[in-house]
């Protein structure tokens, strides 16, 4: 297995008509695995013009045949492109001032009030739940919880390219009062 280090410089020492011919090669190879939609600010271009996007960065959507059908995510997310990633620590039901949203055992109240200080941390990037590329839920009770986790979820995350998600069942987070944390990863254009 070859190192990412090491890849980039195998690459980087290829000319550049021979680095977009591996791109290439490499880009038509992984269309005919599976399912794969792709955003990106700029479309693909024509013949004898640049493969990839050059001033944009582009997310790729995968499931393929070989992994199990998700139901509210995506498998497998690419990013290529010039871009920059966002890492949002994970994200409880408090508001701005520290005070837990709705009561005390109140889930809808503090899974809105994480996906809103999710939704803030990315808009303070320049950047929007179109942006995701992967999401950690952390709930105290996944069997009480999931089915109103999935409701408020999808009123922010796009059903058509959901991120890559993991959600696991945890016995506390760092506050008694918790019920769910979520951390997110978000792919988004150079300034």
């Amino acid at each position: 297995m070859v190192g990412f280090g090491r890849c980039t410089s195998l690459i980087g020492s290829l000319s550049a008509s021979t680095r977009k011919t591996v791109l290439l090669k490499s880009w038509l190879g992984n269309l005919r695995h599976g399912q794969r939609m792709t955003r990106t600010n700029e479309p693909l271009t024509r013949k004898g013009e640049s493969v990839m996007p050059q001033n944009s960065s582009s997310l790729s959507f995968m499931n393929p045949p070989s992994l199990p059908t998700p139901r509210g995510y995506t498998q497998i997310v690419e990013v290529t492109g010039p871009c920059r990633t966002v890492y949002v620590s994970g994200q409880v039901g408090l508001d701005a001032a520290g005070k837990l949203a709705g009561a005390p055992g109140d889930f809808r109240a503090q899974a809105v009030q994480a996906f809103e200080n999710v939704k803030q941390a990315l808009a303070a990037v320049g950047g929007g739940f179109e942006h995701l590329a992967k999401m950690n839920v952390y709930l105290i009770d996944a069997a009480a919880h999931f089915p109103q986790f999935l409701a408020v979820r999808d009123e922010y995350v796009k059903k058509e390219n959901p991120p890559a998600s993991t959600l696991v069942q945890v016995g506390r987070l760092a506050l008694e009062p918790l019920l769910l944390e979520i951390e997110a990863v978000a792919v988004l254009p150079p300034v």
